[in-house]
């Protein structure tokens, strides 16, 4: 195994590149070797897309005993200094103009381009998985910021270990790989339960719908973990895949009507993921079991525990009976240990309230139902509409904003900004846009932008969302 393919990565205009288990084993220890030499226990927040380089950084980021941070490429300057700052990075690895960003507030900085992917074997003792490091993850936030969770390295084998058994993994699989490594999902489903089970992975540098059917056609890809709407997108037009034997759906419900249709088309039934980023991983839902529910996400995990909450007043001690809905309550080893920055602990007894609502059925399976929380999933991205807010109240002809969810199509979702503005003169829209980009990243922007007079409002006072929210896409 150590000269089998682990990683063949597909670039621009299908570009390719590979790197063994042995290389790939040697460039993480070598980086490993390196940060731990120059920095102690370092902080490395690495941007980077899909790539061979970003799998090495991660890797290393981890043996090195210290902290690794992958933050999404699509982040604005601004963001991308809060984030250094909040972490303490110490390093940042990235393309220029990340490093050009960060150049007043991380003291080292290194381009992708000096990470050695395919070199001479390494020869001493390297570290392995497991050590001290951690993995330091932003959250979509539930009430305010988006936060920094920590989980350390012990949390993210058992993750990984326990999804790669969950799925029945094994070294002739390969796993194509087109959800973002910045995310929680893609690490623990892709990177984590692969490189556990000795899987190879495909590696897809975004989501190109060609490469991505060619690569389900031609390089004998057997596990597909994506978003319903790569699902739903796959599912209209010619996409064959001949050795695929498992397709994984996580980040946002999945639709009847995409189940159906990929089963059809591509001839693969669509099992479920359930988890988060304070928790990775912790259900899986499988259509080769005898007692398959489509609409569930299925059965908790190796060492996961699942408690239904009454959501009104939520007691551990006294959880809901089977059948009833309350909110859903996780224990799992693959929990964060913080976060970071905050002094209370994120969990009580052992358990995270995760602000979803859901039921558990007799057979122990996880059906979920909505959330207590404001979220809006984005085409899987989760968005917290708080933060939006905050972003559009700074603009100086803001006077008051609401956020809400707009629905596109079965499976992907956009945001509506309804504004009432200050002053005289007409707000435009495209002025808002342009304010915006300066702060949050281009999926966080809303697609709509509306100006009203006032906000409708209870008698209490509460502004009333719902009545700004669509039910039905617009023609």
């Amino acid at each position: 195994m150590p000269d089998a393919i682990a990683v063949r990565e597909t670039g621009e205009r299908g570009s390719r590149r590979t790197l063994t288990w042995r290389e790939l084993r040697d460039a993480s220890g070598l980086l490993a070797r390196q940060l731990r030499d120059a920095h102690a226990a370092p902080v490395v927040l690495v941007s980077a897309t899909n790539r061979v380089e970003l799998l090495v950084t991660l890797l290393a980021g981890l043996w090195c005993d210290g902290s690794v941070m992958p933050v999404s490429p699509e982040l604005p300057a601004v963001q991308l200094r809060d984030l250094a700052a909040r972490a303490g990075a110490s390093l940042a690895i990235g393309e220029a103009a990340v490093l050009d960003a960060l150049a007043e507030c991380v003291p080292a900085r290194m381009p992708l381009a000096a990470i050695e992917v395919q070199q001479r074997r390494v020869t001493g003792d390297l570290e392995v998985p497991g050590s001290n490091g951690s993995l330091l993850l932003l959250s979509s936030g539930t009430t305010g910021a988006p936060k920094l969770v920590r989980r350390r390295a012990e949390a993210l084998d058992a993750v990984g270990q326990s999804c790669s058994r969950a799925i029945g993994l094994g070294p002739g699989d390969a796993m194509l790989l087109a959800i973002p490594l910045h995310h929680s999902y893609g690490i623990d489903q892709g990177l984590l339960s692969a490189v556990m089970a000795g899987c190879r992975i495909e590696l897809h540098d975004g989501f190109d719908l060609a490469q991505v059917r060619a690569s389900l056609r031609d390089d004998g890809v057997t596990i597909l973990p994506a978003v319903p709407f790569l699902f739903d997108v796959l599912a209209r037009g010619a996409t064959t895949a001949p050795s695929l034997r498992k397709a994984i759906s996580a980040g946002s419900p999945l639709p009847s009507s995409v189940f159906e249709e990929f089963r059809r088309s591509v001839g693969v039934a669509i099992g479920q993921l359930y988890g988060s980023t304070e928790f990775g991983s912790v259900t899986y839902s499988d259509p080769d079991d005898a007692e398959f529910a489509p609409g569930s996400v299925g059965r908790p995990l190796c060492g996961v525990t699942i408690r239904i909450l009454d959501p009104n007043s939520p007691r551990l001690e006294q959880p809901l009976p089977a059948g009833q809905e309350g909110q859903v309550a996780v224990s799992a080893p693959s929990m964060l240990c913080e976060y970071l920055g905050e002094p209370d602990a994120p969990t009580r007894d052992g358990f995270f309230l995760t602000g979803d609502l859901g039921s558990l059925d007799a057979a122990g399976r996880l059906t979920l139902s909505g959330r207590t929380a404001l979220l809006i999933d984005v085409a899987g991205r989760k968005v917290n509409p708080l933060e939006v807010e905050a972003a559009l109240a700074s603009h100086p002809r803001v006077a008051e904003v609401v956020v809400v969810p707009i629905p596109y199509s079965r499976t992907v979702g956009r945001m509506k900004a309804v504004i009432v503005a200050t002053g005289s003169g007409e707000l435009r829209e495209e002025e808002l846009r342009s304010f915006l980009r300066e702060r949050l990243a281009a999926y966080k922007i809303p697609r709509r932008f509306e100006f009203l007079a006032a906000l409708p409002r209870s008698p209490a006072g509460k502004i009333l969302r719902g009545e700004l929210c669509e039910t039905e896409p617009r023609s």
